[in-house]
């Protein structure tokens, strides 16, 4: 992930989230050897002590000599180092960020953003603090930052793997894009054996992974267990939340916002929804949301060692189901995937899930005039005319001027809705072939509507 954005030819600035166990500092020597890289550490010594130090070991590094000062002013260490990086390719690792950069108006970490945002450098803050993660990302300037932990996307991770199609997506649903959950499975094996091995063995390697993580955090973890558990079920507004966990709406409350701040959680409202009361909750670590969905009620068979069981009666058939529920997120991805490379023409400012009380449509994209709406199907059977009216039905109900449709399908389509896709300007058709082996389908030119290029 480093080396794409040292390669640009311009400045980059990249936040990294360390988890517990992950030797990603390990990841960053191996990444700065033989380039031209500063690194500092900051220490819980007080926000003065470490910019005294950073200054120290600025001049040490770029003059090779020592500075004994007692006192620095931060404009004095931000302009010695925008003079650096004017002159060369620089890249800068900050380790332990949240105590050099403070989170309460992060105006050093802007103020150093815009001294180097004219350069070809590379900055990079590694955190361990989710809280920190947090509020960076509520910031004015999460509009600079690529986040290592936030997804990077199937497309730059798994669609260029040696698996089959369908094996990628299956990885990528359950796994995610985190280097230290993909270093850890054995593409020699099945999908059932690394399943097996990561969740359902006594030694499974991420069988403690929800408690490692919550405990890093908290030290109550027990409503928190039972609330991410509700939630990877399917309880995700607030009030079916503190139904299935018997707390007090505004007590649950309580606890899911602790969980959003630590970015555990994450909350969803409607495409162009503006009511946060409609919001519902998703967990935003895809292996911890399966672990909260199979293993606890399975963990005396895992403990018992009997994995191969517990998937084959356990897992295996609501296997099926859960990929149901990933797809559109995937197709999502997609979608966006298409407008970056300029196969999508409609402006896109949002790409969500759009529902009202009666209707719930997995796609709509677009910037409130026009949008894509669409609805994905991860089935055995083709997508068929039944399928599109009913989508063009739940379409109705989205105050737009324009709709452009699309339909996804594991398995294709029928004869009959092909043909209505040639006849129709307004209809695609995107099998899931198209989406792990090609570019993807081109978007028709459409008859009327607004459109837009977004540099």
């Amino acid at each position: 992930m480093f080396q794409k954005e040292y390669d640009a030819d311009a400045f980059s600035f990249l936040f990294c989230k360390e988890e517990a166990g992950e030797n990603l500092i390990a990841k960053v020597k191996t990444f700065i050897a033989n380039k031209r890289a500063f690194f500092f550490s900051a220490t819980e010594f007080g926000k003065k002590n470490n910019w005294i130090r950073l200054y120290k070991e600025l001049v040490l590094f770029f003059e090779n000599k020592k500075e004994d000062v007692q006192e620095v002013t931060i404009e004095t260490v931000l302009e010695y180092i925008e003079k650096q990086a004017v002159s060369e390719k620089i890249v800068w690792i900050f380790y332990h960020s949240e105590f050099l950069f403070e989170a309460d108006d992060f105006t050093e970490l802007e103020k150093l953003i815009k001294a180097l945002k004219n350069t070809n450098n590379l900055m990079i803050c590694i955190s361990s603090s989710a809280s920190y993660e947090s509020k960076i990302a509520e910031s004015k300037l999460e509009k600079y930052i690529w986040h290592s932990s936030k997804s990077v996307g199937f497309y730059s991770i798994w669609n260029e793997k040696t698996l089959p199609s369908e094996d990628k997506f299956k990885y990528y649903a359950i796994f995610g894009t985190r280097d230290k959950y993909i270093d850890g499975l054995d593409f020699s094996k099945d999908l059932k054996q690394n399943l097996i091995e990561n969740f359902f063995s006594a030694e499974g390697k991420l069988l403690e992974e929800p408690k490692r993580i919550l405990k890093n955090e908290l030290r109550e973890v027990q409503v928190y267990n039972l609330i991410l558990e509700a939630i990877a079920k399917g309880y995700t507004t607030l009030n079916e939340i503190a139904e299935k966990v018997a707390l007090p709406t505004g007590v649950c409350n309580k606890y899911t916002t602790v969980l959003l701040s630590l970015n555990i959680l994450r909350k969803i409202k409607p495409t162009f929804g503006k009511d946060t009361r409609k919001s519902r909750y998703a967990i935003t670590n895809p292996v911890i949301d399966f672990w909260y969905c199979f293993v606890p009620e399975n963990m005396t068979e895992i403990v018992l060692d009997k994995g191969e069981w517990v998937y084959d009666t356990k897992v295996y058939g609501e296997l099926y189901r859960y990929l149901q529920l990933k797809f559109p997120g995937f197709c999502r991805e997609y979608i966006q995937k298409q407008k970056e490379e300029g196969t999508i023409k409609t402006e896109i400012k949002e790409n969500n899930v759009w529902w009202d009380k009666d209707y719930l449509i997995d796609i709509v994209a677009g910037n409130g005039l026009e949008a894509i709406v669409g609805d994905c199907f991860w089935k055995n059977e083709p997508v068929g005319r039944e399928e599109f009216e009913k989508l063009v039905k739940k379409a109705e109900h989205v105050d737009l001027i324009d709709r452009y449709y699309y339909l996804f399908s594991r398995t294709g389509f029928t004869e009959e809705l092909k043909r209505i896709a040639l006849e129709r300007e307004d209809l695609t058709l995107v099998s899931f072939a198209d989406m792990v082996t090609t570019r993807g389908q081109e978007e028709k030119p459409k008859k009327r509507g607004f459109f837009f290029s977004r540099k």
